[in-house]
């Protein structure tokens, strides 16, 4: 459940500090909301379920490439890119 990756069915309302949206959980149509904006189509991860009865939704961050790169003194250094979505 929490950490679930959900789709945005429809902006219901942007007007407030908590935005509404529709998303598809468990083959039923439930609020969520969150501080973040988001768009229809857009792909977001449930952060909390549930306060009252609403899905508490927050943007899915996205791990692009681990490089790893070896220095001359035989040190490691790692690099992390990432975006959200």
């Amino acid at each position: 459940m929490k950490g679930s990756e959900i789709k945005i069915e429809k902006v219901v309302n942007t007007d407030k500090q908590k935005k509404e949206y529709e998303v598809k959980f468990k083959g039923s149509i439930w609020t969520g909301t969150s501080d973040e904006f988001f768009k229809v189509g857009d792909i977001v991860k449930i952060k909390k379920i549930f306060e009252g009865n609403k899905i508490i939704l927050e943007r899915k961050i996205v791990v692009e490439k681990n490089i790893l790169n070896k220095n001359l003194g035989g040190d490691y250094n790692v690099s992390f890119y990432y975006h959200l979505e």
